[in-house]
């Protein structure tokens, strides 16, 4: 007993030691036991696999797939999105809508250039 706790209020790992070395022979046999079951499961349970994306059931992986349904169809790795603008102020021929359309996605495009912008570099 440590001197910090009375005697009549042993510590929980006080009580463990006590009972594993009372029983010291059927707690090793206790433990083989689950060591061997515990084997056996891994060999009968077949392959431990990570699964295959394109079979799994899970949340994660619909949500994956439909974001790639959808926001990129043709392009693996979902490098586009399209932006919806309205206004009631302005048409779409309206050269003041053009312009702060521009501006409201130039935060969106400002990561990757154009594919218009590259192909004026290389000219």
């Amino acid at each position: 007993m440590s001197s910090s706790t009375p005697a009549s209020h042993p510590t929980i790992f006080e009580a463990c030691g006590r009972l594993v070395y009372r029983w010291r022979w059927s707690v090793l046999v206790g433990s083989a036991l689950l060591l061997g079951l515990s084997v056996f499961a891994l060999t009968r349970g077949g392959a431990l696999t990570t699964g295959s994306p394109g079979s799994s059931s899970m949340e994660a992986f619909r949500a994956w797939k439909l974001r790639n349904q959808e926001l990129s169809p043709g392009q693996p790795s979902g490098t586009s999105f399209l932006l919806i603008f309205s206004s009631k102020d302005h048409t779409a021929t309206n050269p003041a809508r053009a312009g702060s359309t521009r501006s409201a996605s130039k935060p969106a495009t400002a990561a990757a250039p154009s594919p218009r912008a590259s192909s004026r570099r290389a000219a």
